[in-house]
């Protein structure tokens, strides 16, 4: 009985380790693919720009960028696509740390980058409507 379970366990970890390989390699292959379609279409997705140097929160920025927007997307999107390993209590704790930087921000879609999220400050949304208010030149002409 033990000889199956020491065979089951390392079975287990072989496959493990390939799953691992496959999706650093999916992850090369996703970012070839983007890079091709930017080539031919200007409104494709980001291209991804990971390097085997990017840090964990140069990487969560990149998921944002990319419309993750919560820390179950982020961690999805950092394994699947970008082929590194962390836990969701890390991305958690590093979203909040990149929010507290300014790097990304709370939108009421979830996690953006600065410049995605709507101020609501520009000059439509303090725009006078005028309604009600009149002037000299206001009513009826003769």
């Amino acid at each position: 009985m033990v000889n199956i379970l020491e065979t089951l366990q390392a079975q287990r970890e072989e496959i493990s380790a390939q799953i691992k390989s496959l999706k650093k390699e999916m992850a090369k292959v996703d970012a070839a693919i983007l890079a091709v379609n930017s080539m031919d279409d200007s409104t494709s997705p980001k291209v991804l720009t990971y390097t085997s140097k990017m840090t964990i929160n140069q990487a969560i920025v990149e998921a944002v960028k990319n419309g993750s927007s919560t820390p179950k997307e982020i961690l999805a999107f950092l394994e699947d696509h970008l082929a590194m390993s962390t836990t969701i209590n890390s991305v958690r704790t590093r979203v909040s740390r990149l929010s507290s930087e300014k790097k990304i921000v709370k939108s009421n879609k979830g996690w953006v980058t600065p410049k995605e999220k709507p101020s609501g400050s520009g000059p439509e949304s303090s725009k006078v409507t005028g309604e009600g208010h009149t002037s000299p030149n206001d009513g009826p002409k003769p």
